[in-house]
């Protein structure tokens, strides 16, 4: 062999890193869509759950605005939309590049793992926040006097449920974003 030259073994270990690279940043790109759109379609159907009723003569709105359970969730997607547009800014341009390549990727997938970590915290919380509320609206609690309202506007409630099943998609999402990035960062420091 020639001093120099990378032998072909090295070659095609070279080749095989590109390519597990570029399926990397294909996935991130695939879920961070994936996202974007769930969060984009949590935040217009909860927007857009008004409803005006009469109960026993008395008119009654119902209004995500009235709940600041719903308010956080709607925040929440609006935040986590927005950083996953940002990032996706930063996955794309790694597109067609090999790993070795891109500057300190074992750095950015660091980075990259702490942001999809914090938007999964917080997609936990605004979650869990509304569907605390949601069952309170759903089945009430007897024992303390609190009715159930969903009877009275089920337009309101379906909307709310729809909300909050694709805000549960994002959060699903987000934790497999977690794992991709964790397992790629954890083979990327193992030793080869």
């Amino acid at each position: 062999m020639e001093a120099g030259k990378p032998s072909s073994a090295a070659a095609s270990r070279g080749q095989q890193h590109e390519i597990m690279w570029n399926r990397l940043v294909a996935q991130l790109t695939v879920l961070k869509i994936l996202a974007i759109a769930c969060t984009a379609s949590a935040i217009c159907v909860m927007v857009t759950s008004n409803q005006n009723v009469l109960v026993y003569g008395i008119p009654f709105s119902a209004r995500f605005t009235y709940s600041t359970a719903f308010k956080f969730l709607v925040a929440a997607n609006g935040i986590v939309c927005g950083f996953s547009v940002v990032s996706l800014f930063f996955i794309l341009p790694q597109l067609g590049k090999s790993s070795s390549s891109a500057a300190h990727p074992p750095l950015n997938l660091f980075y990259l793992l702490l942001h999809e970590m914090v938007m999964m915290g917080l997609m936990t919380a605004a979650c869990g926040a509304a569907t605390a509320i949601g069952l309170v609206g759903y089945d009430g609690i007897e024992e303390i006097g609190w009715m159930s309202f969903c009877e009275n506007v089920p337009n309101f409630c379906h909307k709310m449920l729809a909300s909050v099943v694709l805000s549960y998609m994002v959060l699903c999402t987000y934790l497999a974003l977690t794992f991709v990035c964790a397992s790629k960062l954890a083979a990327s420091s193992s030793p080869h």
